[in-house]
């Protein structure tokens, strides 16, 4: 009977020390848990403050674009490069008599212009007067050349040409004058020039500047 007493003993410290160890293994399980727990709290934290700076950020960058933008819209806007303009026949005319600085004082200004209206003076019958001392100079002018566009028109359409800017009709005329087909016209224009039935106020070397191609 007093060895069964020995013997339990060492079986009931071993179930304390059992118990012990899982105790200990508990607490330790917990205090791990508890340090998870706290981690998470504090990576949560950590997001929250790192969200909130970039919902800033991006607010800021926001307004500036915006700001930004307003500032562009504001501002004058590029000027846009001008197109080339269509120029009729009267408007040519018109710009050669008209313009100041006169066309034939700008050594810069398009030489085509001066033999379009060159060819324009061909087609005015009975010859014209143009007194820049007026004060109704440019509706003279504006009266001569619109004659003067009519009847280029009217003769190019006989021909089978339908170019109506100044550059096309410049581009026709050439080829008619170099052929001889404008002789009888310019031989017109020269009389008219010498009788004085044509008053230009263009000096007077660009007024004949037309030769024949021909005998006339």
């Amino acid at each position: 009977m007093a060895m069964n007493d020995a013997a339990a003993v060492p079986a009931e410290d071993q179930d304390e020390t059992q118990k012990t160890t899982r105790c200990r293994e508990h607490d330790h399980l917990l205090a791990v848990i508890e340090e998870l727990i706290a981690f998470n709290r504090a990576t949560a934290a950590r997001l929250t403050i790192v969200e909130a700076a970039l919902v800033k950020a991006k607010g800021i960058q926001v307004e500036t674009e915006a700001d930004h933008e307003q500032e562009t819209s504001n501002q004058e806007p590029k000027p846009k490069r001008r197109k080339k303009s269509i120029t009729h026949l009267s408007r040519a005319w018109f710009e050669r008599y008209t313009r100041v600085p006169r066309v034939w004082d700008c050594s810069d200004r398009q030489k085509k212009f001066r033999y379009v209206v060159a060819f324009m003076k061909l087609f005015i019958a009975y010859g014209f007067i143009l007194n820049d001392k007026s004060s109704s100079y440019k509706d003279q002018v504006l009266a001569v050349g619109t004659r003067a566009e009519e009847t280029v028109l009217q003769f190019l359409k006989a021909q089978g040409i339908n170019a109506k800017r100044a550059g096309g009709v410049l581009r026709a005329l050439r080829p008619l004058h170099k052929s001889g087909v404008l002789d009888e016209r310019i031989a017109a224009y020269k009389h008219l020039l010498s009788i004085g039935r044509i008053q230009d106020p263009a000096p007077t070397d660009t007024q004949d500047i037309l030769a024949f191609v021909g005998p006339v």
